[in-house]
């Protein structure tokens, strides 16, 4: 550790097996913040370094291996702000589920399979919907406000879709924020469209 912290100006190379990178990593704390800018870490056993979003902030452009990323769900919502790296091999969030927006969800991999919630405003949602863009990874949606420019543009605490974005909802929760985490309160399903195509969505349901 004492001639990481002097080698300078001088690139290194660390070599070795996960868990003997993962001591290194490990020793400098969950922030990295005294990390030399010098080195660059390589994974030589094919398997996974463990790390939360802060470190990856800092090793990501000098990690040749596998990453997983642990962390809490803000702060994996956060590194779902932008494309994920292509280290990244596997996400868990250390909450009990993944809490993110759409705009986040969509940056999210494939080879997460858990459960997903989607805290976003209505708009969002109902677009989100109407695209059919929300998988079966998507559990629960969580609407943040209410939309006047979604139906007859009123505040009517429900969630209010056309009879096709209906369709791409069912299986799936709908709570207001101030009702999520706290009660099983579901809100509303209000279907705004022509006669004809709310009778199809009826029987077809």
């Amino acid at each position: 550790e004492i001639a990481f912290q002097t080698i300078g100006n001088i690139e290194l190379i660390v070599t070795g097996k996960a868990n003997e990178i993962q001591d290194i990593i490990d020793k400098y704390g969950s922030t990295l913040a005294n990390f030399p800018s010098g080195i660059t870490l390589k994974v030589t056993d094919g398997k996974e370094l463990t790390l939360k979003s802060a470190q990856l902030d800092v090793l990501d452009s000098r990690i040749d291996g596998k990453v997983k990323i642990s962390d809490s769900t803000t702060n994996i919502g956060t590194l779902l702000d932008s494309a994920v790296s292509n280290n990244i091999k596997s996400i868990e969030t250390t909450d009990s589920v993944l809490e993110v927006s759409f705009d986040q969800f969509r940056n999210l991999p494939k080879y997460y399979s858990a459960n997903v919630v989607i805290k976003d405003t209505e708009k969002n949602i109902v677009d989100a919907l109407n695209e059919d863009l929300l998988d079966d990874r998507v559990t629960t949606l969580v609407l943040t406000d209410q939309s006047n420019l979604i139906g007859n543009g009123v505040d009517d605490s429900a969630l209010t879709l056309t009879a096709a974005s209906a369709s791409n909802l069912l299986g799936k929760k709908v709570q207001s924020s101030s009702d999520y985490g706290s009660n099983s309160t579901y809100m509303p399903i209000k279907i705004v469209d022509r006669a004809s195509a709310i009778a199809n969505f009826i029987e077809t349901a």
